[in-house]
């Protein structure tokens, strides 16, 4: 219901425009991995930009692990919906900043699971 309202939207423009504050982006993650749980959140975060969000969200701010395992979290949930959407995410540089979160955080849970869940999906491009 919250997606319809517009919440993924709004969770994005903020990202965008407030791309230099860590807090902003770690509730937004928060926030977008609350709200994709359906086909019709996927389309919307591909069709707004929410994976170059996600993805520079969790480049800029490789230092809270928060927003790692969220983005993670996002982007797994993303990429269960088809090649072109594993393609878009591929494109971003998604793979290397994953690949540098999971030996940062070796022994946080969430982000080995999420992270090398997203590592896994995109592997069989």
């Amino acid at each position: 219901v919250l997606f319809r309202s517009g919440a993924i939207d709004v969770t994005i423009r903020a990202m965008f425009e407030y791309k230099h504050d860590q807090y902003t982006q770690r509730g937004a993650c928060a926030a977008l991995s609350r709200l994709c749980i359906s086909d019709e959140a996927r389309q919307i975060m591909v069709v707004n930009s929410g994976i170059l969000a996600t993805v520079q969200a969790m480049n800029k701010f490789q230092d809270c692990k928060e927003i790692q395992a969220d983005g993670c979290f996002v982007l797994a949930f993303l990429a269960e919906g088809g090649l072109e959407v594993k393609y878009a995410i591929e494109s971003t540089g998604a793979l290397n900043i994953i690949s540098k979160v999971v030996k940062r955080y070796p022994n946080d849970d969430d982000v080995q699971l999420n992270g090398t869940c997203v590592i896994s999906l995109l592997s069989d491009m």
